[in-house]
């Protein structure tokens, strides 16, 4: 069955109600007008093209899972949505990483969205349950589902951490300076991603992230090793964030620090990221002035993760940092 044709219009409407009542709980009553304008758009191509009930149905999953003890995270495009974010499947801003809505939704907003959920693996089943339920018929190991439950054990370890007493609200993670350096200058073995991701700490000590944003870059660089050799070639650079890629996302910004439109960018980046840039793009990029190594990147990429992705991990891989640190402050 089709997830997209299956209409519910109550947990539609319950969905609106509920997606204006978190953003006016974020912005304290007043939306910015240009994150009311992006919730607006969201909306409209979400419902528009019939998958309200598809993220009604994720939201609730993620309802179900917070309702047990244990955020959900995700992977790949959900978190482009700022929708996802308000909806407590993302657990960073969109808006603040750059992620556009469209790649997410297509350039058009009406390509289905895919929620693939990085869950407890001990809720695994129950939430798999409550799946079937609000989605009857609905079989989710098909090739490509629209909804997805995956085990993963970053979400293992933040589940038993709220069950051993701690909430994990971390407030000023993402800016925690002190926070950042430790997550590649300490011990990180007991740290899902951040122990398990090969030569994480060795290129973060090359390049001495500051930001939140620096450490995606790296974790999306380690997820592409191909392109690793940046590294060494941006080492000591004071502009080396700014022209490091690590996620699709970089692509597209790389494209528009060169003056490629926008549309254009977009293609780029949907091509780049699957390793297969076409000889016209290849042309336009040179005749833009990308060469060196941005060029060379671009050619070598064979993969390159979402940056809503990697934050999503590094933002829950920093939390159990946090609390490891000093539990009595998360």
């Amino acid at each position: 069955m089709s997830t997209s044709l299956y209409r519910d219009s109550q947990m539609e409407q319950e969905l609106h109600s509920k997606i204006d009542a978190a953003a006016n709980e974020r912005h304290g009553g007043a939306v910015p007008a240009d994150v009311q304008e992006r919730i607006t758009t969201e909306k409209q191509h979400i419902f528009g093209s019939g998958h309200g009930t598809l993220l009604a149905v994720a939201a609730k999953l993620a309802e179900f899972s917070e309702s047990r003890g244990c955020p959900v995270g995700f992977r790949g495009l959900t978190g482009n949505l700022y929708l996802s974010y308000l909806l407590g499947l993302a657990a960073v801003d969109p808006m603040e990483l750059g992620l556009r809505w469209e790649g997410c939704l297509g350039l058009d907003g009406t390509r289905t969205p895919q929620f693939t959920l990085n869950v407890a693996g001990g809720l695994l089943e129950d939430m798999a349950a409550y799946l079937g339920e609000l989605l009857p018929g609905y079989d989710p190991s098909g090739e490509h589902p629209a909804i997805r439950l995956c085990p993963h054990a970053l979400m293992d370890r933040i589940w038993e951490a709220r069950r051993g007493g701690s909430a994990l609200t971390v407030g000023d993670l993402l800016s925690d300076g002190n926070l950042i350096a430790r997550a590649y200058r300490d011990d990180v073995a007991g740290i899902p991603v951040l122990g398990d991701l090969e030569g994480f700490q060795d290129l973060a000590r090359q390049l001495e992230p500051e930001s939140f944003s620096d450490l995606v870059k790296i974790m999306g660089l380690c997820l592409a090793p191909e392109v690793w050799f940046q590294a060494e070639r941006l080492m000591g650079q004071p502009d080396r964030f700014q022209r490091l890629i690590g996620t699709r996302e970089d692509v597209y910004d790389l494209c528009v620090r060169h003056g490629v439109g926008g549309d254009d960018a977009f293609h780029v980046m949907r091509q780049a990221c699957h390793g297969r840039l076409s000889p016209e793009y290849k042309d336009m990029l040179a005749a833009h002035g990308i060469s060196g190594l941005p060029w060379d990147t671009l050619c070598a990429a064979g993969y390159l993760y979402p940056r809503g992705q990697c934050a999503d991990y590094m933002y829950w891989a920093l939390a159990l940092l946090a609390r490891e640190l000093c539990p009595c402050q998360v």
